[in-house]
């Protein structure tokens, strides 16, 4: 099997670096070979000049500076893999992932896309307030920090559709995906996301940029009005659960959703 691994970056070199050594890591297994593509958005020069002098077997590509969809899609216009692996730059993979794919592809013969797992690299520190980490240990996610798609059918979608600038872009592509195949988790394709400490200000901030996504595209696209109903619901659930842990600024953040940005939209629909 022949994967294209694709790694959108953007101003982080340090990361990336990273990255990339731990996929040079990856188990030889006889039937398996692999190129990594590298698509650049970066506005200096430390990521090229990184990637190519300690990596030289990994394609560096320009980005085009159009958000992330973009970016990923930059990426995939130079795989010849018959599979896409999709990997952010800041992510770890397990040395075994190709070889969990691999076998993922071979026992579900009928499937064109997989999504794989996602942990923190601290857990006990993912748990405080104030932190990010987009954990995926269940499955029903498609955070493409992993994921595996064939590449005929990316190109046969159209990849990522790039009007989502900021978030969301995955779970649009996922509502297409579902529409053309059946998506299996692999809970043993496994990659190590760091957990980052975010400011309420400056999570309150992005607030209104991912649900504008999450909202007027999602919602229009698709034509799915359950959407606010499904954003209250989580909301609200994320509240309790943060009551119960005395996470104060997170508690704060969902009703900022709650109390306004919900309630915009929803009178901005009508």
């Amino acid at each position: 099997m022949f994967f294209s691994i694709l790694i959108p970056t953007c101003n982080r070199s340090l990361l990336l670096g990273r990255c990339l050594e731990q996929l040079t890591k990856q188990i030889g297994i006889e039937g398996i070979t692999y190129e990594i593509i590298v698509s650049d958005d970066s506005i200096n020069s430390e990521s090229y000049n990184m990637t190519t002098s300690a990596f030289p077997k990994v394609k560096w590509v320009k980005g085009p500076r159009n958000g992330i969809g973009a970016n990923r899609n930059n990426a995939a216009s130079y795989a010849i893999g018959k599979w896409l692996v999709l990997i952010d730059d800041d992510c770890i993979p397990e040395p075994n992932i190709l070889y969990t794919y691999d076998r993922a592809i071979k026992n579900n013969s009928t499937c064109l896309a997989f999504e794989g797992s996602i942990v923190s690299d601290n857990p006990a520190l993912v748990k405080k307030d104030s932190t990010e980490c987009p954990v995926n240990t269940e499955g029903g996610c498609f955070w493409t920090a992993n994921v595996c798609i064939n590449r005929l059918l990316f190109s046969e979608i159209g990849g990522f559709d790039e009007n989502f600038k900021f978030y969301n872009e995955d779970q649009d592509i996922y509502i297409r995906l579902k529409e053309k195949t059946s998506i299996p988790f692999i809970k043993e394709a496994i990659v190590v996301h760091p957990v980052r400490f975010v400011s309420l200000n400056q999570r309150l901030k992005k607030a209104w940029l991912r649900y504008t996504d999450y909202v007027r595209l999602l919602r229009k696209k698709h034509h799915n009005d359950k959407i606010i109903a499904k954003s209250y619901l989580y909301h609200l659930q994320s509240i309790g659960h943060n009551l119960k842990r005395f996470k104060w600024r997170s508690i704060i953040f969902h009703l900022y959703h709650v109390i306004w940005i919900i309630p915009f939209y929803h009178i901005k629909k009508r």
